[in-house]
């Protein structure tokens, strides 16, 4: 396993996936309302990764996050 690149997140509607695309090189501005899902990874060689998703809807303000599981790292540990 070498590296791997993938986007830090994506919109979220109907599907699961949709525009915008959430990664280098995308302007797009995001406008209130949208829902989007932030999912930063890491991966080491020949051992795996991690990887966390968190759900947000775009306020006038801001943001909204919907996601309501432990974002503390000890919480997050596997036993």
């Amino acid at each position: 396993m070498g590296n791997i690149l993938h986007r830090p997140g994506h919109g979220i509607g109907l599907n699961n996936h949709e525009w915008p695309t959430l990664s280098l090189g995308n302007d797009t501005v995001l406008q209130e309302n949208m829902v989007v899902s932030v999912e930063p990874a890491i991966y080491f060689q020949n051992q795996g990764g991690y990887r966390h998703s968190d759900t947000a809807v775009i306020t006038k303000n801001g943001y909204q996050m919907m996601t309501q599981a432990p974002t503390d790292l000890s919480e997050l540990i596997l036993k």
